[in-house]
């Protein structure tokens, strides 16, 4: 019986390890998740200021163009 509790204790030593890196491993997940949620969010945001941008450019080349063409009509 004595031989039996060093390799119980070994083994109970082993399980508790085991159950802790399952759950270290299953926080990285946790958070690795957390991570590619926030990085889609930021992506999409910057996609739609990338938009918001591109949009804002033809608006004041449009403006740019309705000035040169008003200052030509005006010097005529």
């Amino acid at each position: 019986m004595n031989q039996m509790k060093p390799s119980f204790l070994f083994e109970k030593k082993t399980t508790i390890k085991m159950q802790t890196s399952a759950k270290n491993v299953n926080n990285e997940r946790v958070k690795l998740n957390q991570t590619k949620a926030k990085n889609l969010k930021l992506r999409q945001d910057i996609d739609v200021m990338r938009k918001e941008l591109t949009s804002a450019v033809g608006e004041v080349d449009k403006i740019k163009k309705g000035i040169k063409k008003a200052k030509k009509e005006a010097e005529s």
